[in-house]
């Protein structure tokens, strides 16, 4: 199991990882992005030191890692996932989702997803992460499926077939639901 209190942005998979970041910029746009992009789930902040702008605050459950306490305050032109969704389970993950929209419904969803495919278990080995999906809750076509009631997909792209790198925008109004 992955200690998340230690940065596991190492040997191999730290050119994996980083190159995920770089593709969130580039297919985000996040370097002409004015507004405020909250890093959800921001680890060792590798999209700040990537990026080097003022604009960007990271979250994450481990509160040392945080730039803020609370995530819901923020008005956030983008909200930032980077291998965090697939962590959490589905009900939990709509509940993000509702939590997201009420912040801002019309900001940007920004996603990084692993594919979890036969690829990605060699991946692991070779990398010697053999239990990197351990803890993982949800499957990319769940979340996918998900993230497909509350958003409209702009933009997608795979890395290596391992990734799925996604951008999104929010629906103002989901099935049945008045927007408060």
């Amino acid at each position: 199991m992955i200690d998340y209190h230690h940065d596991y942005y190492r040997g191999l998979a730290k050119l994996y990882f980083l190159r995920i970041v770089d593709t969130i910029i580039r297919l985000g746009r996040l370097r002409n992005e004015k507004g405020l992009i909250l890093d959800f789930g921001c680890g060792f902040q590798y999209l700040k030191k990537r990026l080097r702008q003022p604009n960007i605050v990271g979250y994450d459950l481990i509160k040392e890692l945080s730039d803020v306490k609370d995530y819901r305050r923020l008005k956030p032109a983008v909200i930032v996932c980077n291998n965090v969704l697939e962590h959490f389970s589905l009900a939990d993950i709509e509940k993000l989702l509702k939590q997201f929209r009420k912040m801002n419904a019309s900001c940007t969803l920004v996603t990084a997803i692993p594919t979890e495919n036969f690829l990605s278990k060699i991946g692991m080995v070779i990398t010697g992460q053999r239990d990197a999906h351990a803890d993982h809750k949800s499957s990319l076509a769940d979340i996918t499926t998900l993230l497909s009631r509350y958003c409209v997909l702009l933009r997608r792209r795979r890395l290596f077939t391992l990734s799925e790198i996604a951008v999104w925008r929010f629906h103002p109004l989901v099935l049945g639901e008045t927007f408060l």
